[in-house]
């Protein structure tokens, strides 16, 4: 039901927005297969809904609905999570929206133990030094070694990249 709801709150926008032309991308393929007449419905909570959905299609001069995977739809989901954490002014109906692509790993890190004294050192000093001498620090817990293990571990996966100095690391964050 959350899906016809996204789905009839998008078309009703468009209609106060008077776009005469729509085409419809979602990932649910369901209310898409339903509205374009591939499947029926039968679930009688559904009904109402699809019908509704029905009326308001005929708003428009022209609309499609086409499905769209989930895995394709990620950047959807993104802009869709961003704006509902976004405060738009009333009465806005526009909204410009720059994205730059990064080509780079987010974070980038250098280890340079000469910035640092021997007690303020940073967290990446113990996997660093665990993946040059294969040994933890004096003291340290079963849990703080098998985290330096997986952080070392992790940081040494095709999905972390390295320079050619072996004093930098960079982890992409997933």
């Amino acid at each position: 039901m959350a899906e016809y709801e996204a789905c009839i709150a998008g078309l009703r926008k468009a209609i106060i927005l008077n776009k005469k032309k729509l085409r419809v991308f979602g990932d649910a393929q369901l209310i898409i297969n339903q509205t374009n007449g591939n499947w029926k419905t039968n679930d009688e909570k559904l009904i109402p809904y699809h019908v509704y959905l029905e009326n308001l299609t005929k708003e428009f001069e022209e609309i499609t609905f086409t499905y769209m995977p989930r895995v394709m739809n990620q950047f959807t989901d993104a802009l869709a999570t961003l704006a509902s954490m976004m405060e738009i002014p009333k009465g806005v109906t526009e909204w410009e929206l720059t994205i730059e692509l990064q080509e780079e790993p987010v974070f980038c890190l250098q280890i340079d133990e000469a910035e640092t004294s021997p007690n303020d050192q940073l967290w990446c000093t113990y996997i660093k030094e665990y993946l040059e001498h294969q040994k933890y620090r004096e003291g340290e817990t079963s849990t703080d070694r098998r985290t330096i293990q997986r952080l070392a571990a992790s940081s040494q996966s095709p999905e972390a990249s390295s320079t050619s100095d072996p004093s930098i690391k960079s982890f992409s964050v997933a």
